[in-house]
């Protein structure tokens, strides 16, 4: 029985190191040399993806049959995978597989993903993904249809329509006079960007929305919103502050401060009744 498990434990070891060099051995047998993952690698148009079988050229007779090419990215409204196309081997002895694809039909960003996905004649199925290409076919157009251009609470949502199929991101930024920070990232979603504000102080802000695809930025027409809050619980207690006088030993305007911790009107009445009893007892 010991002789069995140890036979069964050995069979075990030597088929995952099998199995463990077979992997490493095949992993690097695709490349995909174009797209290539280098800084700033950009696509325009027409692009030719290029998958290279390396054990081909080493001869250990591994062939490619086909490859298909993938596409996604995280920043565009389709955040799957996406096909551009499968192509075949051209001939027997083809170290290589080329596709071509019109990145024209994909939404512009930078942090595209390309894979290849080849299918070998032994059977074997192997990816490589290059990342952080860059599609950059359009300029992202201009938001329009701007809101609010008034506001009486504080609260109240920032707005512009984009171009979805050629804007990944929104930004809310303010010249001159801000509500606490000069920019703010906004939501895009479809071809909407909007910023939820609370609590804005009262002034008249000058904000423009900027339309980013990843690479290009377009700017809106300058916007103005005036906040004038009528009637909000904090303007109340501002008006209020602004009319109460201020405490302690200083003096302050009206009758309706103190002196020395005693409201004025007091120190007045007595004033006025000692003076009303002194002038009564010269008499």
């Amino acid at each position: 029985m010991k002789k069995n498990k140890l036979n069964l434990g050995l069979f075990l070891v030597i088929a995952s190191a099998i199995v463990l060099f077979s992997v490493v051995t095949v992993s690097a047998d695709v490349v995909l040399q174009v797209p290539s993952s280098t800084v700033n690698s950009t696509v325009t148009a027409i692009v030719t993806m290029n998958a290279t079988n390396s054990s081909l050229m080493d001869g250990d007779g591994e062939q490619m049959l086909n490859c298909l090419f993938y596409v996604g990215s995280s920043s565009t409204a389709n955040t799957t995978w996406t096909l551009l196309g499968n192509f075949s081997n051209s001939t027997a002895s083809a170290s290589e597989i080329i596709g071509t694809n019109d990145t024209t039909t994909l939404e512009d960003a930078n942090d595209y993903q390309f894979n290849a996905t080849c299918y070998f004649t032994n059977g074997s199925i192997l990816s490589v993904v290059n990342t952080g290409i860059t599609v950059d076919n359009f300029v992202p157009n201009a938001p329009t249809t701007l809101t609010p251009t008034s506001d009486a609470d504080g609260a109240f949502t920032y707005s512009g329509a984009v171009n979805g199929s050629s804007t990944t991101a929104c930004t809310l930024r303010f010249r001159g006079i801000n509500p606490g920070a000069s920019s703010y990232a906004m939501t895009h979603s479809g071809n909407l960007c909007t910023y939820a504000a609370t609590s804005t102080p009262e002034a008249i802000y000058t904000w423009v929305i900027e339309a980013s695809d990843g690479t290009n930025l377009t700017n809106s027409s300058t916007q103005q919103v005036n906040v004038d809050i009528k009637t909000s619980s904090g303007k109340k207690a501002l008006l209020e502050g602004q009319q109460t006088t201020t405490s302690g030993t200083g003096l302050s305007s009206g009758l309706g401060g103190n002196i020395a911790g005693i409201p004025i009107w007091i120190l007045v009445l007595a004033t006025v009744v000692v003076v009303v009893v002194v002038i009564a007892k010269r008499k």
